[in-house]
């Protein structure tokens, strides 16, 4: 017994070990050229310069930042950028260290500084992260560009996680419009009408709770590009065997004091539509449970086949939605 116990304590001391390794903590400061530091510059690491961003920073009022890493690669890229100064990029080793960070007055135009300077900004409890940052050429709804933003995952599902956690609320210009039927936004708005996606870090629910009761929970408010915003996704089609269709349709309008969203989907072809208005959120009683599914009682089903639904369900749906929001 005394050996399996040693062997025991060796194989957790192994596994200690290895998973401190695994996160490493890059800290350092950042000042001009005049040797001043700069409070709220944007530091971000990435495995290189075009892949997606592993973990960001924002200097404080020493101009000091840190931040943790978790990646394998031997090398990481360091980006640190700050309005009216040129960006400092730099390839550096993936390991604990401490950087001194200098950036130069840039001679680059007014519009263009500004546009990079707004890739991750911070108020509080509030991060602002720019759309323009993140999208891609082939992104077209809200979701695609989402899912690359530090911090966030997407499950297969569509609920969302921010930092391994359930989100509390999705909200549109900061009301919100589906109460946990996120879905239909996600998957619909177009990418073209967002401007920002804002994280609440430590979100309280009840505003007058504010300053009394803490929340570890975050929220995302997605802020548009215009004061009146029309977005709408629409796909048809039909095929043989013998006759196969699908159809989908989802109009939505945004103002300051309305919001509505309006979906018609329809089709045979073994899409399940029933995602799209999954609640991620059931509120009782003052308290919020998050789930993946919202039905409590289900007769037993038979085990889904390891492969995708669309070749194997034999369905014939219709879906329809309407959800309106007034502010009074």
């Amino acid at each position: 017994m005394g050996h399996l116990r040693q062997i025991f304590l060796f194989l957790v001391s192994i596994f200690i070990i290895s998973t401190s390794y695994s996160q490493i903590e890059i800290s350092g400061q950042v000042f001009d050229d005049q040797d001043e530091k700069l409070i709220g510059a944007t530091v971000m690491v990435s495995k290189d310069s075009v892949s997606s961003i592993l973990a960001y920073g924002i200097s404080d009022a020493n101009g000091k930042f840190k931040i943790a890493v978790n990646n394998e690669s031997d090398v990481l890229f360091l980006k640190v950028s700050y309005i009216g100064f040129g960006t400092f990029k730099k390839t550096i080793q993936n390991k604990a260290q401490t950087l001194e960070v200098k950036l130069s007055p840039s001679s680059e135009s007014l519009k263009e500084v500004i546009v990079k300077s707004e890739i991750l900004r911070q108020r509080g409890d509030t991060l602002s992260f720019s759309i323009a940052a993140f999208k891609g050429k082939n992104d077209r709804v809200i979701a695609d560009v989402l899912k690359k933003i530090p911090g966030i995952h997407i499950r297969p599902n569509g609920q969302i996680l921010y930092k391994n956690e359930p989100i509390q609320k999705y909200y549109i210009e900061g009301l919100d419009l589906l109460e946990g039927r996120y879905n239909l936004a996600n998957n619909n708005l177009s990418v073209e009408a967002v401007s920002k996606v804002e994280i609440l870090e430590n979100h309280q629910l009840v505003r007058v709770l504010d300053s009394l009761e803490f929340s570890d929970r975050a929220s995302i408010n997605i802020r548009l590009k215009k004061d009146i915003t029309l977005s709408a996704t629409a796909t048809a089609g039909i095929g043989a065997a013998p006759l196969l269709w699908q159809t989908k349709v989802t109009p939505m309008i945004f103002t300051k004091k309305q919001q509505a969203i309006v979906t018609y989907q329809s089709n045979n072809t073994g899409t399940d539509v029933s995602g799209e208005i999954s609640n991620f959120t059931i509120k009782y009683a003052g308290v919020n449970f998050d789930i993946d599914k919202k039905d409590w009682l289900s007769i037993q089903k038979v085990l889904v086949p390891p492969f995708s639904p669309e070749r194997w369900l034999d369905n014939n749906v219709h879906l329809g939605s309407v959800n309106i929001l007034q502010r009074i």
